[in-house]
């Protein structure tokens, strides 16, 4: 494994070197046409970028428009929670407790709410 890694580097390096040799060798005519070409394929390249990105836009939209559309649909019926405390007041004031004893009650039930 590290023979091969060595043998790889080596190579690359010769590689290198003789395509940097290579390239000090042209002529101006060839650079500029070399330079030409690359600023062609730069242009034609940038659209294409946006391109990739559209799907991935796309389905962060989506998938924030169920999330959204979840927290909607589990919001607590309000009018039903309202119907309920109307029912317990009711039923407090008719009753025979002592209201006095039961407030006290509420009170230890608020207290204990706020100490956890």
């Amino acid at each position: 494994m590290i023979r091969n890694k060595l043998d790889e580097e080596q190579f690359l390096q010769k590689v290198r070197k003789q395509l940097d040799e290579s390239a000090d060798s042209l002529d101006a005519a060839t650079l500029s046409r070399l330079n030409q070409a690359r600023q062609r394929a730069l242009t034609q390249r940038a659209p294409r970028n946006w391109n990739l990105w559209l799907p991935a836009a796309a389905m962060a939209t989506v998938v924030a428009a169920l999330i959204g559309g979840n927290l909607l649909l589990q919001q607590p019926d309000t009018e039903n929670h309202a119907q309920q405390f109307a029912f317990e007041d009711v039923e407090l004031l008719t009753s025979d407790a002592d209201i006095d004893l039961l407030l006290d009650m509420d009170m230890l039930e608020v207290m204990a709410d706020d100490a956890s």
